[in-house]
């Protein structure tokens, strides 16, 4: 807004308007439009959180427990806490272009060249700051760390440094269509063309924010297919058999009671069953932290649909016949285990 009338804000400082007053103008707009915006956001904010309540809810309803939330509880000082970020939110945005509009001399202030031609001077230092961020950012990816807080950094540092790098690099690639566009659509094309590079202080924020949209939306499709693409993965490994019968205990500890062995005896001899496999699982102790154990007597097919980030299905059979145990990815990750290491766990 401040850019848009800011040949507006020349003429009116050079007509004897105050530069306080035309701060003051500037951030009183910004405190409408904050207002505004937050009396708008709130009530449609409360409709959104009732309807996605009901669908997280329903869900975890049907798959896992029954929940008590049923209404969006929303408190006096929650909605003050939102018109006070959405009002002085605008206004402490607002504050960097009013200072910059007046504190430039009105025949500065009146021309658009002088905010293009500070910028172009910087644009050498930004597109080198998003070059080296993208170099540290990949540094830190390929460092051998565990730490989720670094490997965030480091893809955060990478969408900045692109961010950084797109208004310089939006200048060299205009500059190099524009012959074909000259080609193509003659003097418009041309006229098009260097119009881009002439307001890079605009066009280069729309094209850093461009980056960054395009960014969150691939890595939330990779993310989202990868979410299904894993739980798929899980289900075809995991839900193999055509019946589960199990206790309607949901104790995990040594004092659950295990099925009755006469009933397992008479599943396993009922006309048309093929195949059985007994499992259960407990929660052990230990000086690590909790280990969920998954104790399973299961047929030799059955076995054949595990998959082995070392070893193979083989040579893990004849191991566990001789008192080895598998671990899952995630507990050879984070406890630092591979094939052949010692697992001690707390158990007769």
């Amino acid at each position: 807004s401040v850019l848009q009338r800011r040949q507006l804000v020349g003429t009116l400082r050079a007509l004897g308007v105050t530069r306080g007053e035309v701060f003051a103008l500037i951030l009183s707009e910004a405190a409408v439009i904050g207002a505004a915006g937050t009396v708008l956001g709130l009530p449609l904010g409360y409709l959104l959180g009732k309807f996605l309540l009901g669908m997280v809810t329903r869900s975890i309803g049907d798959l896992y427990f029954a929940l008590s939330v049923r209404e969006v509880s929303v408190t006096a000082a929650t909605l003050l806490k939102a018109v006070g970020l959405g009002t002085f939110g605008a206004v402490a945005a607002s504050l960097g272009p009013a200072y910059e509009a007046t504190s430039t001399p009105p025949r500065d202030v009146m021309r658009r060249s002088a905010i293009e031609t500070g910028v172009r001077k910087i644009l050498p230092a930004i597109s080198a700051t998003g070059a080296g961020l993208i170099l540290l950012g990949t540094g830190v990816q390929l460092y051998p760390s565990r730490s989720i807080p670094l490997s965030f950094g480091g893809l955060f540092s990478i969408v900045a440094g692109y961010a950084l790098l797109a208004p310089g690099a939006t200048t060299l690639l205009v500059r190099g269509i524009q012959p074909a566009l000259a080609v193509a659509f003659g003097t418009p094309g041309k006229m098009a063309a260097r119009s881009i590079p002439a307001s890079i202080s605009r066009t280069g924020v729309a094209a850093a924010a461009l980056v960054v949209a395009v960014s969150t939306t691939v890595g939330i499709g990779i993310m989202v297919d990868s979410f299904r693409r894993t739980v798929s993965d899980w289900l075809d490994q995991s839900l193999r058999s055509d019946i589960y019968v199990s206790s309607t205990e949901d104790r995990r500890g040594p004092e659950r009671t295990p099925l009755p062995p006469d009933l397992i005896e008479g599943v396993s001899s009922a006309p048309g069953v093929h195949q059985v496999a007994l499992v259960s699982r407990m929660t052990l102790e230990s000086p690590t932290g909790f280990t969920e154990l998954f104790v399973m007597r299961i047929p030799r097919e059955t076995f054949d649909a595990f998959r082995f980030r070392e070893g193979n299905t083989q040579t893990a059979w004849e191991a566990m016949r001789g008192g080895a145990v598998m671990v899952s990815d995630p507990y050879a990750y984070r406890h630092g285990l591979r094939k052949g290491d010692t697992v001690r766990l707390r158990t007769d």
